[in-house]
């Protein structure tokens, strides 16, 4: 879920987080209906066409084995 200045305007159920390792390859988490998150813009700068915000979300892998994401934070610019 989006949060922009305090109203919640879009909600979506996707994020994936990928673990490479030499033993396992590449093993893939993600959220559903029952592990999700949350994304929170906190700033949208229309002029530099930067948008920050922070995030959390909890994912699960084909076996059911959990991550939780925590204190997540992005700086970005974007175009349009």
């Amino acid at each position: 879920m989006a949060i922009i200045n305090g109203s919640s305007n879009y909600i979506s159920n996707f994020a994936e987080f990928r673990v490479l390792s030499f033993e396992n390859g590449v093993v893939q988490y993600f959220t559903d209906n029952n592990n999700f998150g949350e994304l929170t813009i906190s700033k949208l700068d229309t002029q530099q066409k930067i948008i920050s915000g922070t995030f959390w979300y909890d994912a699960v892998n084909a076996v059911g084995d959990k991550v939780e994401v925590r204190d997540g934070r992005f700086d970005m610019r974007y175009v349009n």
